[in-house]
């Protein structure tokens, strides 16, 4: 007994450091199940035990953590039967309660369909009641405490974005017993997954954002006031002011005017030579300053057409927002989107931007639908166009319904960071917080707004 005793706390130890390390107050979904327990005849050993033995009823609880989108750690509790007749008993039934188990298991292939494989530990107590018949009746022994190994397999169907169902089989060893041989058990589940993410697997495909100490330092250098110097770096010509007017030295001060005197008292000093570099150099990047700047004026014209071909009800490839060119099954559909993906991790962001642009031509109405203006957000930033991507993931904000919400919003106010729009990407994340504060994105964006 004490020896059982000492086996479930350790495994709760164990287990409790584990769940500990997968953020245990934000599980990513939680359901129930119906349970059968079934003991394995050749528990009773040779000769012993009754005639045969059913399967008694059932039920538990449990949350569930993902560590990625194939691998997962499910931690429950309920109560269990076993019973030598089909949920009914005769000669015995065996109580297994309280229940914990903790398994972990793998998803081959994550989609609306999913394969399970799984094994873990379960930890329990457990009382036997046999019936004597006339005149001693019913007799319940004392309550044990026992850990079994556990190995089995199932599948997860996704009904809706936020509900799965699913079924499963186990084989348990009781491995903690004192009984010889000792207890086996199968096991049968069924039951249900709520999502309390908003998305399946399917529909959420995560991509890692700068949130390193080193990236966010850059983006300090950009975005941030210089504490040294009391002042930030608003535009090229401040930079190249920055860059090109010499420091002040200890013998006194010195201008491009003071160089400019040395060199033509000195035309073939070396002094002389740097300062006509400089001069080149600083005339280089005025020029380029000025470009930059004509090229965002079209850019603003471009996208103010847009904005007003939009109010008119003109969607991409001059379609109206309520036409349809071959509109696709939903499979067809997804399997295009897995492909336009596909297109986006290989960094061929153009080809993502044509494909998912045409699939929402295909339904524009489709559940994906947003995720396909996110995505071109996305490719936009990979292509550093970042006025067409802020303006993809604004879009992505007027849908009625998105799984992408608060993806953009992340992606809007780091985009905005790095063109400089300190304040509007101080409205994204705040926005963010404010609205989707269960949202995994939500310390990102509150990381970034202390930086700002």
């Amino acid at each position: 007994m004490k020896k059982n005793l000492f086996t479930i706390i350790v495994l709760l130890i164990v287990s409790g450091q584990v769940m500990a390390k997968s953020s245990i107050t934000q599980p990513d979904a939680f359901g129930s199940s119906i349970v059968l327990t079934n003991i394995d005849k050749s528990s009773f050993g040779a000769g012993g035990g009754p005639d045969g033995t059913g399967a008694g009823p059932g039920i538990e609880f449990y949350l569930r953590y993902n560590f990625t989108p194939k691998v997962f750690l499910t931690v429950g509790t309920g109560i269990q039967t076993a019973t030598d007749k089909m949920l009914s008993m005769d000669a015995f039934r065996t109580t297994l309660l309280p229940t914990f188990e903790i398994k972990g298991g793998i998803r081959p292939v994550a989609g609306n369909f999913s394969p399970v494989i799984f094994a873990g530990l379960q930890a329990f107590g457990h009382q036997t009641t046999y019936d004597m018949g006339p005149p001693v009746g019913k007799v319940t022994d004392d309550r044990y405490y026992d850990a079994a190994f556990l190995i089995g397999a199932g599948a997860e169907v996704a009904v809706s974005p936020k509900v799965s169902l699913m079924a499963s089989g186990d084989y348990r060893y009781v491995f903690s017993s004192d009984d010889d041989p000792k207890p086996k058990f199968w096991v049968a589940k069924a039951g249900f997954t709520y999502h309390l993410k908003k998305k399946t697997d399917y529909y959420r495909e995560e991509i890692e954002y700068p949130l390193d100490e080193s990236e966010l330092a850059n983006l300090d250098d950009l975005f941030l006031e210089d504490n040294s110097k009391g002042s930030k770096v608003q535009s090229d010509e401040e930079l190249a002011d920055l860059l090109f007017t010499p420091e002040e030295e200890a013998g006194g001060d010195v201008s491009f005017d003071d160089f400019g005197t040395f060199e033509e008292e000195y035309p073939d000093s070396e002094e002389g030579k740097f300062n006509q570099s400089m001069d080149n150099l600083k005339g280089k990047m005025n020029q380029k300053t000025n470009m930059l700047a004509d090229l965002q004026s079209r850019v603003e014209a471009t996208e103010k057409e847009l904005a007003k071909l939009r109010s008119q009800g003109v969607g991409y490839g001059g379609m109206t927002d309520g036409a349809s060119i071959g509109t696709l099954s939903d499979s067809q559909f997804k399997q295009q989107y897995e492909s336009a993906l596909n297109l986006f991790y290989n960094k061929q962001y153009q080809q993502a931007i044509t494909s998912f642009g045409n699939l929402m031509k295909s339904n524009p109405n489709h559940t994906l639908a947003s995720n396909c203006q996110y995505w071109i957000g996305e490719s936009y930033n990979g292509l550093k166009q970042y006025s067409q991507a802020i303006s993809a993931f604004n879009m992505v904000l007027q849908y009625p319904k998105s799984f992408k919400f608060d993806d953009a919003l992340l992606m809007s106010g780091i985009v905005n960071m790095k063109l400089g729009n300190t304040e509007q990407a101080k409205s994204n994340f705040e926005t963010l917080v404010n609205k989707y504060p269960s949202s995994e994105y939500t310390n990102k964006a509150m990381r970034y707004l202390g930086r700002l």
